[in-house]
């Protein structure tokens, strides 16, 4: 004579099965599927977490000055050129 079990036991482990409107499946979520989403996830949340350091520590300090622009002698600053009335007004 066999002894039944009060609780069947379970072995398969869960599963989430997603269909559209026809009743068709569309994906399955599966227990590692899941770990490797929370997983992904920690890993990308991590990155953003280190760039974002590392990006704000590269900025230039905001108490230093930009540079001036260097003026020539025909008042044109890197390479622009001058309007020929200054040219004139020069000469």
């Amino acid at each position: 004579m066999q002894r039944q079990l009060k609780h069947p036991l379970v072995t398969t482990g869960w599963a989430v099965h997603v269909y559209d409107r026809d009743r068709r499946l569309r994906w399955v979520v599966e227990p590692a599927h899941a770990w490797a989403l929370g997983w992904g996830m920690l890993c990308g949340l991590l990155l953003a977490i280190v760039g974002y350091n590392l990006a704000d520590h590269r900025r230039p300090d905001s108490t230093m000055p930009p540079p001036m622009p260097t003026l020539d002698k025909l008042g044109t600053s890197h390479g622009c050129t001058p309007h020929p009335k200054s040219l004139a007004q020069n000469q």
